[in-house]
């Protein structure tokens, strides 16, 4: 017992001596990021912050972008290998890959960063390096470990069809409003009526029209071969940022991204393969889910690495809430407004030309509030749409059987009972659709179940793996990751993490 006892702490002593050193955090970034994703967490981490004590580490900002001969990544083997390398070669002042420091060292990687991480330490080990370790640890922030249905949504059509209401009935609506408002100015006035005749109004809104329609078309219709049309500006300045945090790369159509999709072969090999000896922690975001398209969108315009260490708090999003609150309350008051102005509008007695226009004036107007009201429909119906694509609202469609009967029947209770009434009435046993509707928590991109999926992770609480209102790129630097990392420094979720 004694020699237990003994050995026991003999390896406690070795691992303060490790600890003794400055520690290495390989910090790895998301999909479509960059090294700058973790720079303010990073720096606090080394420096110190409000309320985070600074840590004797040495950071290294890894990234996965090239392999080592620049060939591009194609994908998740080759970001696992491209990241292998890179924590390689800066490992190789510090003893290199498979020595104490490196068993010593470990990764702390947002969203696609976990898998790439995962791959490299799980898959991608050479034989010519006698499967050494080049990390001892895992922490993952908002990783899909069981696929994200955002990248199924890319690839089956639905995201597209999401984008383009977007683009047709949120944007195109208030284009819509404006331009039939602008055709009913026209007609109205005396002038108007030269234009009238030669059919300029009517000319102007279907141009219009028909620009957006091809617009949108080009943005977000899908081809022949189920590749979606998008362009190099859609790609990298709105669903790229979305996703990650706004790389340099057309991100959208970055063929990794299929490797992320639910039952993908990639993701289902990375999560059969054997487990090398590397403590597994997970992180979850567990955002409002009435907020979540919105808080997406918000870190569209103000990524959470823009802000200093730990500031991307919660009131950051309420501008764009607020925002697109206002948005909707004037597009439903100025549709109301269109609607009253045409019934109230009135002709001068013996204005033969009134008389002869008021009901296209009236259109006009009315095709305005219609179109103001397809924009408020879209709004409504945003962040449903959206928990949908990201998997966090399922509804499932069964059907059952139920007792319809014309006017003055008796309905019975039972197929049997059903048919016995048909004396006092038409009495049929039809199918009903019966609708469920399931919610999960998420981050606004990543589910709970699949951020807490990772094979081989040590059990903790949900209370320990939940960051409550983080939204996923949000957590890369606000006050729970903070806290999440000062538990992790600080041996609350495992002696291994212990940083002085």
């Amino acid at each position: 017992m004694k020699k237990i006892i003994t050995v026991v702490l003999m390896l406690i002593a070795s691992q303060f001596n490790l600890k003794a050193q400055q520690r290495i955090i390989h910090w790895v970034h998301g999909f479509g990021a960059n090294p700058s994703a973790w720079f303010p967490v990073v720096s606090a981490t080394e420096i110190g912050a409000t309320g985070y004590p600074a840590r004797n580490v040495i950071g290294h900002n890894a990234t996965y972008t090239k392999l080592e001969n620049q060939q591009a990544i194609n994908n998740l083997s080759d970001a696992g290998s491209a990241l292998r390398m890179a924590v390689r070669d800066f490992l190789a002042p510090y003893g290199g890959i498979g020595s104490d420091r490196a068993k010593n060292s470990f990764v702390i990687a947002h969203s696609q960063g976990g898998l790439v991480s995962r791959w490299s330490g799980d898959i991608s080990i050479p034989a010519t390096v006698g499967n050494q370790a080049h990390f001892g640890g895992l922490v993952t922030f908002g990783t899909p470990h069981a696929g994200a249905k955002i990248a199924t949504s890319r690839y089956d059509g639905t995201l597209d069809v999401f984008l383009n209401g977007a683009c047709n009935d949120f944007a195109g609506g208030f284009l819509d409003s404006e331009i039939a408002q602008l055709a009913n100015t026209i007609t109205s006035k005396n002038y108007g009526r030269i234009l009238n005749f030669f059919g300029i109004p009517d000319a102007l809104q279907k141009t219009v029209s028909n620009v957006r329609n091809d617009i949108c078309n080009l943005f977000f219709s899908k081809t022949t071969t189920s590749t979606p049309r998008t362009t190099e500006f859609l790609s990298q300045r709105v669903l790229g940022t979305l996703l990650g945090s706004g790389g340099t790369r057309s991100v959208i159509e970055d063929p990794i991204l299929a490797d992320y999709q639910l039952g993908a072969q990639r993701l289902n090999q990375l999560n059969a393969a054997p487990l090398q000896p590397i403590v597994r922690v997970n992180f979850y975001g567990k955002e409002p889910p009435e907020q979540s398209f919105l808080k997406s969108m918000h870190y569209i315009l103000a990524p959470s690495q823009t802000l200093p260490a730990f500031e991307a708090t919660d009131d950051k999003e309420n501008g764009t809430l607020l925002l697109f609150g206002g948005l909707r309350a004037s597009a439903e008051n100025d549709a109301i407004a269109f609607e009253q102005h045409a019934n109230s509008m009135s002709c001068n007695f013996l204005d033969f030309w009134c008389y002869a226009r008021i009901d296209d004036w009236r259109n006009n107007l009315y095709d305005g509030a219609r179109a103001l009201k397809r924009a408020v429909t879209w709004m409504d119906n945003s962040n449903a749409q959206w928990l949908s694509l990201i998997g966090a609202l399922t509804q499932t469609v069964t059907s059952t059987r139920i007792c319809k009967c014309d006017a003055g029947a008796i309905p019975g209770t039972d197929p049997n009972r059903c048919a016995s009434v048909n004396v006092r009435g038409g009495c049929r046993w039809v199918p009903e659709p019966v609708t469920t509707t399931t919610d999960e928590a998420s981050d606004g991109i990543v589910t709970r179940s699949s951020a807490i999926a990772m094979p081989g992770a040590i059990t903790l609480s949900p209370e320990q793996m939940e960051m409550a209102g983080s939204q996923h790129m949000q957590m890369r630097n606000d006050p729970n990751t903070r806290d999440k990392l000062n538990a992790l420094f600080g041996g609350g979720i495992h002696f291994f993490f212990i940083t002085p």
